[in-house]
């Protein structure tokens, strides 16, 4: 009976290492024209598997703060609308997945993988402006990204919250100077 308490520890660990909330939307059009609000306020999940599994569905992570989702298959993503929480938004598209996809970034940093064949064509991210990028976007394959556009929301971007120092960027000078500014 001594191996109990090492079971414990690292179903522990695993327990913590998992999202709050998942929610799976596994199956052709599955989810297809669904609303899915994420409830907890920490994490959430998404996972979209099928064709069509969250096609012309609105994925509201907005009450989340780290919000991930999954898409893959054949357009389990396509023409999906993701609102993202305050924190870290991770969406993942693979081959023939998310045509169309709009992602509102808000406040959170958005890294979007698009990797394969089609993926992500036409997508519409929605990111605030400034010197603060909140958007980090990998594309890669044959026609991969097509026609992808980033639409500013006219807002400024906060600062990262990434401990480094909370000082504001220098502003160009309205003329030029003959000392650094």
């Amino acid at each position: 009976m001594r191996w109990i308490p090492k079971v414990l520890i690292i179903l522990s660990f695993a327990l913590k290492n998992t999202y709050a909330q998942t929610v799976y939307c596994v199956g052709d059009d599955a989810c297809k024209f669904e609303d899915k609000k994420c409830t907890d306020r920490k994490q959430c999940e998404m996972t979209c598997v099928g064709s069509g599994a969250c096609a012309h569905a609105t994925i509201d992570g907005s009450t989340t703060h780290d919000l991930t989702v999954v898409c893959s298959d054949k357009s389990a993503c396509e023409n999906t609308e993701v609102i993202c929480g305050t924190g870290y938004c991770k969406i993942n598209c693979r081959e023939q997945t998310c045509d169309s996809i709009s992602i509102g970034c808000g406040d959170a940093f958005c890294d979007i993988d698009c990797f394969g064949e089609h993926a992500c064509e036409d997508i519409r991210v929605m990111a605030c402006t400034g010197p603060y990028s909140n958007v980090n976007m990998r594309c890669s394959g044959k026609n991969t990204c097509k026609g992808a556009s980033e639409i500013s929301t006219g807002r400024q971007c906060s600062l990262p919250s990434t401990g480094a120092s909370s000082k504001s960027p220098k502003s160009p000078t309205s003329s030029p100077t003959s000392s650094p500014t």
